[in-house]
Parts: C-alpha cells; sequence; structure tokens
C-alpha cells in the first residue's frame, strides 16, 4: 500500500513536471510584444495614451475608448485632479473618437474643431479649439484653445487658454513629454516633463517632475508661497514611452549673454560686410530656421526676437558669414553659425522687435533707423513674420515698405473724427467720450510734405481754470496703432504733444494754440495766443520730427467724470449720439474747437504756409 501510495505521488510529480516544461516553452516561443503590452499595464498613463496615438487606428471604438478613459482618469488621478478639474469626462461616453496621422486646419479649413476627440500620431496644428480631446504623438500647436485635454509626446505651445477676464473660465488639462509654453495660461492645469513658461495664469495649477524649470515671460517665477509652487508629481511619461521628445535646452547651442552697446561699440559695426536682417515676435515651436543662400559679398546677419528663440542656422559652402548679431529681451540661442564666426548679443534695450501684428509703415521706419544707429547701415534685406518658421537669405526675399495710410492722400472736408462719440458742431469741436483717463480724436487727413497750419482752441470745464491732465493737443502719427499722447517723441513714440506733462497749469480757458507743421524741414512750431513758444517757424528751433512719416492733427481731453451727476451720467451714456445730452456733458468736461482754415484764423498764418484743411 505504501509503495503504491509513492508510484502515484511520482507519477504527479511527473506530470507537473511536464507542464511546467510546456509552460516555459510557450513562455519562450510567444511573441516579445505581447508581453511588452502585458507588462506595460504599469507603464505611465502618458505611455498608454501615446501607444493608443501609434497604434489605435487598428483597434476598435470599444477597445479604443476603454483605453483613452482609463488612462485619462489615471493621469488625473496622478494629478489629483477634483471632478470639475477633468474638461474629458464630458467627452469620452458620447464623442466619436476619430484617428489622424497628422491634422493642421489647412487640411480641411472649414472644419470646425470643437467637441471632438482626436487621435493623431504626428503633430497637430490649430488656430482655434474649443471643447476637444486630443492625444498626439508629435507637437501640438494651438493658437486659440479652451476646455481641451491635450496630452502630447513632445511639445505643447498654447497662444491663449481660456477667458482670461472671466472669474469662472473654463479648464483645460495640458500634459506634455517634452515642454509646455501657454502665453495666456488663466486656469489651465499645466504637466510637462522638460520644461514649462507661462503667463497671465491666475488660477492656473502647475505639475512637473522634480528638477524641472518653470518660468512665466523669461524669468523664473517668484512663487510666494507653498501654495502657488508648482506641485512635484510622479512622471507621466517615460523616456521609453515618449520616444520623440525635443530637449528643452538645443544641444549644440551658443548661449546668450547680453552686453550693452556703450561697453563694446565696435562689436556691433559692419563695415565691409552686406546687412541682412530676420526679426520675429517668436518661433514656431521656439525655434527659427535661418537657410543663407548668398555669395556675392561678406554679410552680417541680424536676428531679432521678442520671445526667447533657438536660431537655427544652415549655409552653403560659399557663403562668406562674418558675424552674427542677436537681439532680444530674453536668452536666445543660435546653432549653426560655424566655427569662427563671433555671436555677438545686443543690449535688449537697443532695439524692439516688429511683427506682422504691429508691421505699419511708422514701426517699418523706426526698425530700419534703428538698425543703421545701431550696425552702421540699414539692411540690404529685411524679413519679418508674427511667429517665424523659417527664411532665406538670398539677396531677393526682402520686405518692401509698407504703403502711406489712405488719410495721408484723402480729399474732402476736414473735420476731427472720434471712434467712440464726443464731437459736436459738425465733427469741430471734441470732448472727452466714453472710458478710460482720456479719449482722442483726430483729423481726418494727414499729410507725410508740405506746411500746414492749424488753430486749435481750449474750452475747460466749468468752474475750471486749467485743463486737467490728459487733455491735450498736438501731432499723431497717422500710421501708429498708438492713440493718444501718454507716450511722445521718445524711443518708441511717434507722437508729440504741445501740452508738457507738468504744463498744465500754464495753459487756460480760452487760450487758443497754433500749430505750424513744417514736413519739408521736419519741425513742428506752435504759440499760443500768438506768441511762438517754439520761436518763427523756420528759425529752426521747433521741435524736430522724424522723417519720412506721416503725420495727422490730434487732441485729446482728460476724463472728469467724478464732477458729473450721477444722474447724467447714467442717461448719457444711454443717449451718447443725442446732440442736447452731448451738450450739457460738454460742459463737465474739457473740450477743444478746431479751425482747419474753414473760416479766418484769429493769428496771422505764417508765411509759406497753407491751412490744414485747404
Amino acid at each position: 500500500m505504501l509503495d503504491h501510495v509513492k508510484f502515484r505521488n511520482r507519477d504527479a510529480s511527473v506530470r507537473f513536471l511536464a507542464l511546467l516544461r510546456y509552460v516555459l516553452l510557450l513562455i519562450f516561443f510567444i511573441s516579445p510584444q505581447v508581453w511588452a503590452g502585458f507588462f506595460s499595464a504599469d507603464a505611465p498613463p502618458g505611455d498608454q495614451l501615446l501607444k493608443l496615438a501609434a497604434t489605435g487606428h487598428s483597434q476598435s471604438d470599444t477597445e479604443a475608448r476603454k483605453v483613452l478613459t482609463t488612462q485619462l482618469r489615471a493621469l488625473a488621478d496622478q494629478l489629483q485632479l477634483t471632478a470639475n478639474e477633468r474638461p474629458f469626462e464630458q467627452l469620452l461616453p458620447r464623442t466619436r473618437i476619430e484617428f489622424f496621422k497628422s491634422l493642421s486646419q489647412a487640411q480641411n479649413p472649414v472644419v470646425d474643431y470643437r467637441d471632438r476627440i482626436l487621435i493623431v500620431d504626428g503633430d497637430v496644428n490649430l488656430p482655434y479649439a474649443v471643447g476637444l480631446i486630443v492625444i498626439a504623438r508629435g507637437n501640438v500647436l494651438i493658437d486659440h484653445g479652451e476646455r481641451n485635454t491635450i496630452i502630447s509626446g513632445r511639445n505643447i505651445e498654447i497662444g491663449f487658454d481660456g477667458r482670461y477676464s472671466d472669474r469662472t473660465s473654463p479648464i483645460s488639462l495640458i500634459a506634455a513629454a517634452g515642454w509646455a509654453e501657454v502665453s495666456w495660461a488663466a486656469s489651465s492645469r499645466v504637466y510637462a516633463s522638460s520644461g514649462i513658461k507661462f503667463s497671465h495664469a491666475r488660477e492656473a495649477k502647475i505639475f512637473t517632475p522634480k528638477g524641472v524649470d518653470v518660468t512665466t515671460g523669461d524669468v523664473p517665477v517668484p512663487f510666494a508661497d507653498a501654495k502657488s509652487r508648482p506641485a512635484i508629481v510622479k512622471p507621466l511619461f517615460s523616456s521609453q514611452g515618449a520616444t520623440h521628445v525635443a530637449q528643452a535646452k538645443p544641444q549644440q547651442a551658443v548661449p546668450a549673454t547680453p552686453s550693452l552697446l556703450s561697453d563694446r561699440p565696435a562689436d556691433f559695426r559692419v563695415d565691409g560686410t552686406d546687412l541682412h536682417a530676420v526679426t520675429v515676435y517668436e518661433g514656431h515651436f521656439r525655434e527659427v530656421r535661418v537657410n543663407i543662400a548668398l555669395s556675392a559679398r561678406p554679410i552680417t546677419l541680424v536676428l531679432n526676437s521678442h520671445e526667447a528663440v533657438n536660431w537655427i542656422l544652415t549655409r552653403q559652402p560659399y557663403v562668406q558669414l562674418k558675424r552674427v548679431i542677436v537681439l532680444c529681451p530674453c536668452q536666445p540661442t543660435v546653432v549653426g553659425a560655424g566655427s569662427g564666426v563671433p555671436v555677438i548679443i545686443g543690449d535688449p534695450r537697443q532695439i524692439r522687435s516688429i511683427s506682422n501684428r504691429g508691421a505699419n509703415r511708422d514701426d517699418y521706419l523706426e526698425m530700419q533707423e534703428k538698425f543703421e544707429a545701431l550696425t552702421g547701415q540699414r539692411p540690404v534685406t529685411f524679413q519679418s513674420e508674427s511667429r517665424g518658421v523659417a527664411f532665406t537669405i538670398d539677396g531677393i526675399k526682402n520686405r518692401p515698405l509698407p504703403p502711406l495710410p489712405a488719410s495721408a492722400i484723402a480729399k474732402g472736408k476736414v473735420i476731427l473724427l472720434a471712434t467712440q462719440g464726443g464731437l459736436l458742431e459738425d465733427g469741430k469741436v471734441y470732448t472727452y467720450c466714453c472710458a478710460g483717463a482720456s479719449s482722442t480724436a483726430r483729423a481726418s487727413r494727414s499729410y507725410n510734405q508740405g506746411k500746414w497750419y492749424v488753430e486749435a482752441r481750449l474750452l475747460t470745464r466749468e468752474k475750471q481754470i486749467s485743463p486737467d491732465t490728459g487733455t491735450n493737443v498736438g501731432l499723431l502719427s497717422a500710421d501708429s496703432t498708438q492713440s493718444d499722447f501718454w507716450v511722445s517723441g521718445g524711443e518708441y513714440g511717434h507722437n508729440y504733444p504741445v501740452i508738457g506733462s507738468s504744463q498744465h497749469k500754464l495753459f487756460s480757458n480760452g487760450d487758443i494754440i497754433g500749430i505750424a507743421l513744417d514736413l519739408d524741414k521736419g519741425e513742428l512750431s506752435y504759440h499760443v495766443n500768438g506768441e511762438w513758444i517754439t520761436g518763427l517757424p523756420g528759425a529752426g528751433k521747433g521741435i524736430a520730427l522724424k522723417s519720412g512719416r506721416s503725420y495727422v492733427l490730434g487732441v485729446s481731453v482728460a476724463a472728469s467724470s467724478s464732477t458729473v451727476p450721477k444722474d447724467l451720467y447714467a442717461s448719457f451714456i444711454k443717449n451718447r449720439v443725442d446732440p442736447e445730452q452731448l451738450k450739457i456733458w460738454a460742459q463737465h468736461h474739457d473740450r477743444w474747437h478746431v479751425n482747419f482754415g474753414e473760416k479766418p484764423f484769429k493769428y496771422p498764418m505764417p508765411k509759406g504756409f497753407k491751412a490744414y484743411g485747404i
């Protein structure tokens, strides 16, 4: 009986060993990919989502939705987000999942990217996105976004996220395996593995792995207390999962160390070379590529930006690049200048950037003048974009001088124009209207040559002898977006007020100010009640004007709403187009009565000048 039991035990052992051998063989021959998928359940949620972007198109909608739901919730749990901080929850159960190799508005301009689930194997570039779930293995660039959930295997750049002025700004969830940059972060929840840059983050929450740089603008964030500091969390991505991660700091780059022009003036002179300039507001994912293909003469290259840019240079073997000058109020980098080519960093105060959003004629001319002051010559070619991507320096591509504003050649009766109202007597009298510290009206015609004369009579508000600060008359640039006199004739100003910042007490109710505009000599002269404060026109003592510009007469009036009865204020705001209401309103504010020459002037017009309104 005992031997029989032993035999049975030995028989069971043999069967167990045979089964074990079979299992080991199965383990040996089974597909490594299957086991990798099996063990990937422990991978960070970011990796799982990026894997879905790479392989999800081969899955059923049910399988893909299950992975998406599970991993997005795991990611949110890891960041300890509340139910109100998870914008993806409303879309998950009811929205169709769409798969793309890459995605941009250019592929289908009429598509409205709202309330959709987009799984993308490559890059995403959209001008506007609302209520999206975007899982992309590549870069994600969105100009304006709101209520989005964006996961990227590389970098994320968003120009504006959320309604910053709204106290109930909807939350977006942003997570990048590389770096993330959100210009208006509002109430976003932002995670990035390599670095984060954001601004206007009133109610944002920032999450990072340990040791990641976080900046606001171009400087480290001054976190005042522990509550406002970035939360250090467990990584959402692994280096193996995010296979296309771009480094936060480019390799083989020349770091920028700003130095004042006054310290090393010789470094910026470009004698013996041709100057070629490229200027942008920002780069496409912080990079701008410049290909230099010019063989005629030695060249100096000027690179100018407002935001930090990694400039990537390529040049043909025959190119004679002698130096590179980089200008930026930031920390730019340069790659590819070549051995022996000096990269010179200019003081950011020496020159400001120009972009398509503000590139008018005055800005263009000012930029050219600043290049000349900095280097000794104006650029042979000049190229500019708001968000720079790629440029070619070939001696042909060049941005032309913008045309004169239409008002510089306008004909007909000259009157005052104001966008908000405040005009009386058919556009000859202007008073404050209706918001801000002051409001401004302009003449309907501007000039860029000739000699012109105009008179403006000052009328102060009731029981007031002198005008309020902010009330002024003078010349405005006809082309600049700057609409008042707060910045005048200085480094960035194109405007020339007659009343200085501390001179309002010198002027009284009823004063007549005559303005003589000599655009042939570039000089502004003015008198008060017939006394020429700047000397007679042509004497060379007037206010110097910048050449090549168009100027227009402007008048501004300061707000004095505190002296306006509440019932009058309320009724006027509702009926500002009512002439009778406006006359009553005007008594409580300064006014300007302008004579363009439609009737005789109070004082003799200078010799050789014409009436402004002729």
